[in-house]
């Protein structure tokens, strides 16, 4: 642990803006990932994004499961002199091994990376940075190990070859995608019965608390089901009914942009409000799983309407 006492002298002594800096990047690929995989397949590149987003959901579900399987403490737990930074605590909950920032930065932009990183440099060169500075970042927060980050990122790049081919394979036929359906029901639901039945270590802090109550981790496996789930359902089904295009110009792109991103941000905060009083691994399960699939297919309905709102004031600005 003598590596994370080292860095976290240096975040004790260092310029704020440095801290803040490493945060953003931390946060960055929790909070931000999903939100621009969404705006690549609205956006950019439909089939590319449902490859990242297969990797991201993915990566996530095998994270959160492998976190409740091994049940490993986070740093400070298991060396006193280790102390997590104060704007960090709200990402550094529960178990340490391995880093789920690490993880869905190694699915994303590996993934990235490896379809558009020999076609544009400035984008290689992103991918790399963020692929190196997420996992120093959680380290530098004194949020995980080297172990930690080092297994998450491996565990998410290793995304990177499942994605392609998984989406082409499902793509083939209508019996491909239930059967890819009914496999992720499958193991969603084997994964939850094992987490659910297993033992987790009960050590106590010094006022007689856990040190982790294994009850408020199991959410976030739930939250991986519904994710995985609202794409399963919304990307075949996408393809079958709206097949939309991708837009015809650039202010048409920014417009259906932003316009998602508002209705990704409220349908996830809003169900988090509305469902705040039933089970938080029901809650997650619904909130994950309904985003997604309002993000992945209820949205894209609206895209023809939108496409015809703004050919109309087109219309009127040249009248």
């Amino acid at each position: 642990m003598d590596y994370l006492v080292y860095l976290q002298n240096i975040r004790e002594t260092c310029p704020g803006i440095l801290l803040q800096f490493m945060v953003l990047v931390s946060e960055m690929s929790i909070y931000g990932l999903p939100v621009l995989i969404c705006v690549m397949y609205w956006c950019v590149d439909k089939e590319f994004a449902s490859v990242a987003m297969v990797n991201l959901s993915t990566g996530n579900l095998l994270n959160n499961f492998t976190k409740l399987c091994a049940a490993v403490y986070r740093p400070w737990v298991i060396d006193s002199r280790i102390h997590v930074a104060e704007e960090a605590v709200s990402t550094a909950e529960g178990y340490s091994f391995p880093s789920g920032h690490s993880t869905s930065c190694g699915a994303v932009f590996g993934t990235v990376l490896s379809e558009y990183g020999k076609k544009k440099t400035w984008v290689k060169v992103m991918c790399i940075a963020f692929l190196i500075l997420v996992p120093v970042s959680r380290m530098f927060l004194g949020c995980h190990t080297i172990e930690d980050v080092v297994f998450g990122l491996a565990l998410g790049l290793a995304m990177v070859f499942f994605g392609k081919p998984v989406v082409k394979w499902v793509n083939r036929s209508r019996r491909n995608e239930l059967i890819y359906l009914a496999v992720c029901a499958a193991v969603s639901v084997l994964m939850i019965v094992y987490v659910e039945n297993k033992t987790y270590p009960m050590d106590l802090a010094a006022d007689g608390t856990l040190l982790v109550d294994p009850d408020t981790m199991k959410p976030a496996l739930y939250g991986a089901c519904g994710m995985m789930f609202g794409w399963v359902l919304c990307w075949p089904l996408e393809r079958h009914t709206i097949k939309f295009a991708m837009p015809a110009s650039k202010k048409e792109a920014w417009v259906r942009g932003i316009l998602g991103v508002i209705v990704f941000a409220a349908v996830f905060f809003g169900l988090q409000k509305l469902l705040g009083d039933i089970d938080a691994r029901i809650e997650h399960l619904i909130r994950y799983g309904v985003t997604v699939f309002v993000a992945g297919y209820v949205y894209p309905l609206s895209f023809k309407k939108i496409n015809a709102l703004l050919e109309t004031k087109s219309k009127k600005t040249e009248a």
